[in-house]
């Protein structure tokens, strides 16, 4: 019990420079999107959505 619970708490903290930005660093002050494209979810036709 006690080595899950040490577990649960490492790959807690371990993880969580692996969400959100890929980098640590801040968004520059100016930047360009060359593009991008979003696909809003439709449930009535089945469709997930995606970026």
């Amino acid at each position: 019990m006690t080595a899950m619970t040490v577990f649960y708490a490492a790959v807690f903290f371990f993880s969580q420079s692996m969400l959100g930005w890929a980098a640590a660093t801040a968004v520059p002050e100016r930047f360009q999107v060359l593009w991008t494209r979003v696909v809003e979810p439709n449930p009535s036709q089945q469709l997930p959505g995606e970026i």
